[in-house]
């Protein structure tokens, strides 16, 4: 019995000196050891780097995108064009076709 405890003291002790976490956040992974010493190989931060280099381009997309689609709406809200038929005036206000109440003028525009 005294030989299986020391067994599993030493068993106990070593194995903190030679345990790695393998922390992952997002699509980003490292290994660490021993100490909080960083265990990355070449192959892992370069796996690192590519997806990293994803994220941040797929993020400057989405703000093109999204810049693209703001310029869209104000050029449309500043070039909302009056539609007159039948002598009743007609606005295009936020894509939907708007018929003033207010003797030809649209509601927040005036001629």
């Amino acid at each position: 019995m005294f030989k299986t405890t020391l067994v599993a003291v030493a068993i106990v002790v070593a194995a903190p000196a030679y345990a790695q976490v393998r922390v992952i956040t997002g699509d980003i992974e490292h290994i660490y050891g021993p100490g909080g010493q960083l265990l990355d190989d070449e192959a892992l931060q370069r796996q690192n780097e590519r997806r990293e280099s994803a994220r941040l381009e797929m993020q400057r997309e989405r703000e093109i995108t999204r810049r693209q689609e703001e310029l869209l709406a104000a050029q449309q809200a500043q070039a909302a064009p009056i539609y007159y038929e039948s002598g009743q005036p007609y606005a295009f206000v936020g894509g939907r076709r708007v018929r003033s109440s207010h003797r030809g003028h649209t509601i927040g525009r005036r001629h």
